[in-house]
């Protein structure tokens, strides 16, 4: 396994369940993930259930009810009620990390362990210190996220990732805060989301459509800068946010679809096989997919027979959310005025709860049984 991130993790667990052993080489010293928010949509639950570290995770997950706003504070559309259409948790990602980590021997992870090549026949060789170990693997799992180096070496012809026109903050208050309501608001070519965690603090994220690898001196100065005068209670949300804690990525996708997710004895998961944007909150989600789909398959196959069997079964589908969640983003980032007209209208018009629902049939999913 190559990357100790969610969905490497993930598929750590998975093929442990299919009675594999696993090794996990991650780059960095201290493995982990950055403090923010994850929002898992119901087939991610499913598969956190089918990895049997549902528990965990639920009892640190806080449920979702949002809907839509203008800047002035008006709302486009609303989720009312105590019971939502379907269930979306939002939950810590240090804590998502934390529950899989935990399922895995510490002997399984190795930090510090840079992959530098990885042949089709599963020869890996990583570094690790002053020392360059040379290893082979009946399997590769390539977890190594968006800019993956196994898909470079593999499918060297391929584009690769391209930016998506815009860049994201991302933050979480110190303390807890007293949200009323989780919701997003949109502008042109812009938005702001605020939700609640489980124990009380406001995660949330901004966007705007700036040059790729633009950085502000200050990122939480700029955060306010350009949200600073929207409905209450948003400056205040990023106010009681340390400005250390403040993110800023840029966005990037796959600029094409891979011809395959697997070749001889290696196999992509996660954004190292289909990065998308987060505009569906979709990214996490198929990771968990992907993980629990080659652990299934696995099980039933040899190796080459499972290996077509997940490409047959994720590529297509992880495809289809691809485009989808970059539509919805030129949708939200959009800065025309005829086009933000008809997405506030459309939104006022098609009640949260069944958009909701139709954006929940399109990813439902189940765990393959062949």
């Amino acid at each position: 396994m190559i990357g100790a991130g969610i969905g490497g993790l993930a598929a750590a667990v998975a093929l442990r369940h299919a009675g594999w052993d696993v090794l996990v080489l991650e780059r960095t010293d201290e493995p982990g993930e950055i403090g923010a928010g994850i929002s898992l949509w119901p087939n991610a639950l499913t598969a956190l259930s089918a990895l049997d570290v549902w528990p965990g995770i639920r009892s640190a997950a806080a449920m979702q009810l949002g809907g839509a706003r203008r800047p002035d504070g008006s709302w486009l559309s609303r989720m009312d009620g105590d019971k939502p259409p379907f269930e979306i948790l939002l939950v810590h990602r240090a804590a998502l990390y934390a529950e899989l980590l935990k399922v895995l021997p510490p002997k399984d992870v190795i930090p510090g362990a840079a992959v530098t090549s990885v042949s089709p026949e599963g020869a890996v060789t990583y570094q690790r210190g002053d020392e360059l170990v040379e290893d082979a693997a009946e399997l590769v799992v390539a977890a190594d996220g968006l800019r993956s180096m196994v898909r470079r070496q593999l499918w060297p012809d391929h584009a690769g990732e391209r930016y998506a026109g815009f860049t994201a903050w991302r933050g979480v208050t110190t303390e807890p805060f007293p949200l009323e309501a989780a919701a997003e608001t949109w502008g042109r070519g812009c938005e702001f989301g605020a939700t609640i965690l489980v124990d009380g603090r406001v995660y949330w994220f901004a966007t705007a459509n700036l040059p790729e690898g633009g950085r502000a001196e200050d990122e939480h100065a700029e955060v306010l800068r350009r949200f600073g005068d929207w409905h209450d209670p948003l400056r205040s949300i990023v106010e009681a946010t340390r400005p250390d804690d403040v993110l800023r990525h840029d966005i990037y996708r796959l600029s094409t679809p891979l011809p395959a997710f697997a070749q001889g004895r290696v196999v992509l998961l996660g954004d190292a096989a289909h990065a998308m944007t987060p505009n569906l909150g979709q990214g996490a989600c198929q990771a968990l997919e992907d993980a629990v789909t080659l652990g299934a398959v696995l099980g039933i196959y040899n190796i080459d027979t499972a290996l077509g069997r997940y490409d047959q079964l994720r590529r297509p589908r992880t495809e289809k959310l691809v485009t989808m969640s970059t539509r919805a983003g030129r949708m939200l980032q959009s800065e025309s005025r005829g086009i933000t007209a008809f997405r506030n209208a459309a939104a006022k018009i098609v009640p949260a709860k069944v958009a909701g629902r139709a954006v929940a049939k399109a990813i439902a999913w189940h765990p393959p049984t062949c």
